[in-house]
């Protein structure tokens, strides 16, 4: 909400899905999390570690880890709340006490203007 660009990584929600799965739950889509940017190609979390990404002139600078609110349980076709996931699975691992809650996904700003389409690839840099 209080930045211009949310990036997820796919390969994280599949490991949230299966530790949702475990907990006797039904596994949800990319859309509860209303990303804009979606990575493919990353392994699970990867994402903490990145600086920047890079797809064709478009700079993003990750800013910091997005807190999750309510809205995540709601399922977007219906607007029905049919229980506590993701935010249950996600207290369990991705607790973040710095920023006040649990997370997933990235806030980004944009540092270049550009052009980006589904299936362009990116670059990126990570921050040590």
């Amino acid at each position: 909400d209080g930045y211009p660009v949310l990036i997820a990584n796919s390969a994280s929600l599949q490991d949230l899905n299966v530790r949702i799965v475990r907990s006797g739950s039904n596994t949800l889509p990319m859309n509860r999390f209303r990303p804009n940017i979606v990575l493919d190609g990353l392994p699970a979390w990867e994402e903490d570690h990145l600086d920047t990404i890079t797809i064709g002139d478009v700079i993003l600078k990750l800013v910091k880890p997005c807190v999750r609110c309510q809205v995540t349980t709601t399922d977007q076709g219906s607007g029905s709340c049919l229980s506590d996931e993701p935010l249950h699975t996600l207290g369990t691992f991705r607790n973040n006490a710095e920023f006040g809650g649990v997370t997933f996904g990235w806030n980004a700003v944009v540092l270049a203007e550009g052009v980006i389409s589904n299936s362009d690839a990116a670059r990126m840099e990570y921050r040590f």
